[in-house]
């Protein structure tokens, strides 16, 4: 005849069974950075829920690996999100940095988290030697942008300064064929061109890879903008991939753009330089 456990009994022996089956911090860890790097090709809708899932979990772990996962979440998913999941990454990056060992608080981390207040705007309430070095770099870099000048080449051999382009409202577009957010975005600037080029816009879609592989794109997907390369972006060469850059008709850069944008937002940050 079997015999039954005693209730406590079983209740010992399942506690004992769910501690020695309970996976470690760092596989949690390890669990979420991955299903974050899954999340990269999931449809818009889906990722942005996911994320915000993804973002209360990390500030559950341990601070010690709170910042490693908040910043690659950050580097995975900040380009194309709203402004509500932007404001939670930095939310969820800025604790996990003010509660971490300092050896955890990486420059990296910092200077994800400005540029999430520079560039897109979020409030960030963090203020310590790393947070500030971060913005230092950023103004020094956006100082390097407002002194630009520089010639290029476009696909059909011609050359092009920004010089040449003086009166004009340039925006310029660095991108790459093997980055996602750049080729979802350009047909929507593409479009931007289309409707403000008699209001004097230029838009540059700018990419440093081989002539060859840009060819081969421009004629699967045509574009009315100005296609360049560069052999080396030099000072233009600052971050990720897509950024872009809108230089009013003097020639000073005036915004700088990290990440994917809509139609819309492209056009709310060219607008006000196209007036007058």
């Amino acid at each position: 005849m079997r015999s039954r456990l005693p209730v406590y009994g079983a209740l010992c022996l399942t506690l004992a069974n769910v501690v020695a089956q309970a996976p470690s911090p760092l596989e949690v860890a390890k669990a979420i950075d991955r299903e974050s790097r899954q999340l990269k090709d999931a449809p818009e809708a889906v990722r942005a829920t996911a994320v915000v899932k993804l973002l209360n979990r990390i500030r559950q772990q341990p601070p010690e690996l709170a910042v490693t996962l908040a910043w690659n979440l950050a580097v995975d998913h900040a380009d194309g999100s709203d402004r509500a999941v932007l404001r939670q990454m930095a939310d969820t990056l800025a604790r996990a940095l003010r509660d971490a060992p300092e050896q955890e608080r990486t420059a990296s981390a910092y200077r994800t988290l400005a540029e999430l207040a520079r560039y897109d705007q979020i409030p960030v309430s963090v203020d310590d030697l790393g947070y500030s070095a971060a913005m230092r770099e950023l103004d020094r870099e956006d100082k390097q942008r407002r002194a630009a000048d520089f010639t290029l080449t476009d696909l059909d051999g011609n050359e092009w300064t920004l010089r040449a382009l003086r009166g004009k409202v340039v925006l310029v577009n660095l991108w790459a064929t093997w980055c996602p957010p750049c080729r979802k975005e350009l047909p929507e600037i593409d479009r931007l061109q289309k409707a403000y080029a008699d209001r004097g816009l230029v838009v540059v879609t700018l990419s440093d890879e081989e002539r060859a592989r840009l060819l081969k794109f421009s004629a699967e997907h045509p574009l009315t903008t100005l296609n360049v390369y560069a052999s080396e972006l030099g000072w233009l060469n600052v971050g990720g991939r897509p950024l872009s850059m809108v230089i009013d008709r003097g020639g000073v850069v005036r915004e700088c753009i990290i990440g994917g944008r809509s139609y819309a937002e492209f056009e709310a940050k060219v607008a006000k330089y196209l007036e007058g």
